[in-house]
């Protein structure tokens, strides 16, 4: 099952939130249609979530993702590809962590969908 088949996606652009950091603004390629902002119940360190819609596949929004996060310091730690074409990319910078989906739109290989949080 692709990892993101069951994950609603909405299909409307948003704008970011007014508390959302800058850092964390993606280009213009990358289409916001969820964001969320909490913590861990052990930690007070703030996270950030969002749903991203990408023009393009899999393994182009992987690369544009980690050309975006890199110029803000990001490593890719570790990656991993699904069975169903898709990515799993964990990223660390100094003393923060993120997590990142990739997968294929449901039926249109030429959109992807990305699930991403991060505790920077």
């Amino acid at each position: 099952v692709p990892p993101l088949q069951d994950v609603e996606f909405p299909t409307q652009s948003m704008p970011y939130p007014s508390d959302w950091p800058e850092e964390l603004r993606f280009p213009t390629d990358f289409v916001l249609v969820g964001a969320e902002t909490g913590s861990m119940l052990e930690s007070t360190a703030t996270g950030w979530a969002v749903k991203l819609r990408y023009a393009g596949t899999v393994s182009s929004a992987k690369e544009a993702l980690q050309q975006f996060l890199g110029q803000a310091g990001w490593i890719t730690a570790e990656e991993a590809a699904l069975d169903g074409g898709g990515w799993v990319l964990v990223l660390q910078r100094d003393a923060g962590s993120a997590i990142a989906v990739i997968d294929d739109e449901p039926g249109n290989h030429d959109i992807s969908r990305l699930l991403i949080t991060l505790y920077p």
